[in-house]
């Protein structure tokens, strides 16, 4: 049972082969679980996804917005400045720690088997 607890990951190792049904079967089920969490959160924990969410939505229209008049204005700069300033612009929201902590749990395996 211990492979199909670490088959989570993107990544396998040499002595670790996980059939892809079984890949699929284990994401479905995380999903589920992420979807139920969210589902059960209190109101406050959602506000706080939702402020986030809003937060950084607004915050990529103001940067791509700020990027595509000053191209407009001065040219384009070098591909390398732009790809850069876009991928900052597309930052996502950073892990919360309640996820890296059940994720390192994840990791290690399940404590009631």
């Amino acid at each position: 049972m211990q492979p199909l607890i670490t088959g989570l990951d993107d990544q396998d190792s040499a002595n670790t082969v996980i059939d892809p049904v079984v890949r699929l079967f284990l994401k479905r089920q995380k999903r589920m679980h992420e979807v139920k969490k969210r589902r059960e959160a209190s109101m406050i924990e959602r506000f706080q996804r939702f402020a986030s969410k809003k937060y950084y939505s607004i915050r990529r229209g103001f940067l791509m917005t700020a990027i595509a008049l000053r191209n407009l204005a001065v040219g384009l700069p070098p591909i390398e400045q732009l790809t850069r300033e876009v991928a900052y612009a597309n930052m996502k929201e950073p892990e919360t720690e309640t996820s890296q902590e059940e994720r390192l749990k994840d990791e290690l395996g399940h404590g009631e088997l």
